[in-house]
């Protein structure tokens, strides 16, 4: 689970920042579907075993939307900016927006863009073209 993973765990202020997000998202979530019993075995088993969650989850803080800054190490290391939604009537889903987060962030994506179009304009070994 994202909020125990130890990975995240290295940076105190990054994390508890990551947590309060993920938790005001839970919170949405849980207030969508009352009583459900997985949510409330959940809540108990992270109350249990999860410091930062015994911490946080009492806190009242509801976030409408999500922010953050994340890196993306597959990528490059392009930096974005992200955003999570929950679409009217879909209190399930959740969208999720992912734009560069700077001009280095942009530079980067444009040439993933410019390479994934080479690429793809390439004529594949095997392949007969008419």
């Amino acid at each position: 689970m994202l909020i125990e993973d130890k990975g995240y765990q290295s940076d105190a202020a990054a994390y508890e920042a990551m947590a309060r997000r993920v938790l005001s998202k839970f919170r949405v979530d849980y207030s969508q579907t009352p009583d459900d019993p997985s949510f409330e075995q959940l809540i108990e088993e992270l109350d249990e075993r999860c410091p930062i969650f015994r911490k946080l989850w009492n806190n009242p803080e509801v976030l409408g939307r999500s922010e953050a800054v994340a890196n993306h190490p597959a990528l490059g290391g392009i930096t974005f900016e992200h955003s999570s939604y929950v679409p009217e009537g879909f209190p399930t889903l959740r969208v999720l927006i992912f734009v560069p987060f700077n001009e280095q962030a942009i530079a980067k994506v444009r040439d993933l863009r410019d390479e994934a179009d080479a690429a793809a304009s390439k004529p594949r070994l095997g392949k007969k073209t008419n």
